[in-house]
């Protein structure tokens, strides 16, 4: 999976820099050092950032088979078998939703929206997932809003974003390698969307937050051996034991208000 991981990362970065070579810009440097900054920065937005969303994918595909075929915790199988049945269905969708277009278009073309209209049902629940985030509280203390509006609302931008450039698409404003890129960076944003909302909304019903196994074991395998899983694993018990204090201070109010009614009544 290690060098699967790798691929992915080099397929999407080699295919932005040739979809799009105008921020391709370090020949520039020399030239016209600020403006050619400018569009490296634009296009690390644009085209760097997204490509990111087929390793996210990826990932969590690859952390889900895993669970389901039971190689990881008790913790992560139980998230994924408390979407297995919407994320199945969804997936049944997202295949007929290709069949379609593929049965019904004589030819691939840069006009098809086919591979980004897939995930669409992803986009949609992942959204719905993240808009949940409002009605959970930790205790008595309602004061997740924050973190719900966050979420909501980079989400939702993204999406509409990405809504936009497939009607760009359909339009034409973008040639075949240009428009495939593209599609498939719609589904990969899609899914990454829909298995960190279910991941974030399985975290706050559960109140517990652990690290899965399976990718920890991913990311020490990498080349770079790079530990921010590893810190977010420990971070992460940091936030379990947070989340026991709130909910020991809300349970000893509801106990000191239950003794204040108890009293009252004797006295009455």
């Amino acid at each position: 999976m290690k060098s699967f991981i790798i691929l992915i990362i080099i397929v999407s970065t080699l295919w932005s820099i040739y979809a799009f070579p105008d921020y391709v810009i370090f020949p520039q440097l020399n030239t016209n050092p600020l403006p050619s900054l400018w569009k490296m920065l634009i296009g690390v937005y644009k085209y760097g950032f997204p490509s990111l969303t087929w390793v996210v994918a990826a990932v969590y595909i690859y952390d889900f088979f895993m669970a389901i075929i039971d190689k990881s915790s008790p913790y992560m199988k139980e998230l994924y078998q408390s979407v297995k049945v919407e994320l199945l269905t969804l997936t049944a969708l997202m295949f007929f939703t290709v069949v379609i277009y593929t049965t019904t278009l004589s030819k691939l073309s840069n006009l098809t929206i086919d591979i980004s209209m897939a995930g669409f049902g992803f986009m949609f629940f992942g959204n719905v997932g993240f808009l949940k985030l409002f009605s959970f509280k930790v205790g008595k203390v309602k004061y997740l809003w924050k973190m719900a509006t966050t979420f909501s609302f980079f989400s939702l931008a993204s999406s509409i974003y990405f809504l936009n450039v497939t009607l760009e698409i359909a339009r034409g404003a973008f040639n075949l390698v240009q428009s495939l890129w593209y599609q498939i960076t719609i589904l990969s944003y899609s899914l990454s969307l829909y298995f960190m909302s279910k991941h974030i909304i399985f975290i706050m019903d559960k109140g517990r937050l652990e690290a899965s196994p399976t990718l920890r074991k991913l990311f020490l395998s990498m080349p770079t051996k790079n530990r921010v899983y590893e810190d977010a694993a420990i971070a992460a018990e940091k936030w379990n034991k947070e989340m026991q204090k709130e909910r020991a201070k809300a349970s000893a109010l509801m106990r000191k208000g239950r003794g204040k009614k108890k009293k009252k009544k004797r006295r009455g």
